[in-house]
């Protein structure tokens, strides 16, 4: 989940006003991920990164990130930051795990991730977007529209979907 615009928002406030603004945005999703069964992976900036079914099995870990995701897209102009975000969802194999000697950092790395960072990017404001693949383990649970064949970097053209609704 990232916070559309961050970097104009930021240029005309206060630091402590942002960094105020992140805590609570940060704590909030943080309550959601649990909620919902997702590992918080870590923030990067303004964006949350998390996971579902890699260190605690779930049912359908791409279900349980879109509810997560509609419930952060539902919350985020109800906080103090009135941000719009995009979430964006894909599944496959991560590699996950510690590197470094300082500041241990639990981190997962792999095309997958690369994947589920363009679908955010790409995809529509104020909204859950998954990827084709995503999409599949989720079509008969929930409603959405395929936002069609997306050129991507490094993909090339991928086809998008917005979800709706849980059913």
């Amino acid at each position: 989940c990232d916070v559309v615009g961050f970097t104009a928002y930021c240029e005309s406030r206060q630091p402590e006003e942002v960094i105020s603004h992140l805590q609570e945005q940060t704590e909030a999703y943080e309550n959601l991920a649990l909620r919902h069964d997702l590992e918080k992976i870590k923030t990067i900036g303004d964006a949350f990164m998390a996971t579902a079914g890699l260190l605690k099995p779930v049912e359908n870990p791409v279900l349980n990130c879109v509810k997560c995701g509609l419930e952060m897209v539902s919350m985020t102009p109800r906080l103090s930051g009135g941000w719009q975000v995009r979430v964006g969802i894909h599944v496959g194999p991560v590699i996950a795990g510690l590197v470094g000697h300082r500041k241990y950092l639990f981190d997962v790395w792999g095309d997958i991730v690369n994947t589920a960072a363009r679908v955010e990017s790409h995809g529509v404001i104020d909204a859950v977007n998954v990827s084709r693949d995503a999409w599949q383990q989720i079509a008969g649970l929930c409603r959405g529209e395929s936002l069609g064949l997306v050129e991507v970097k490094g993909k090339g053209a991928m086809e998008m979907f917005r979800v709706l609704s849980i059913l």
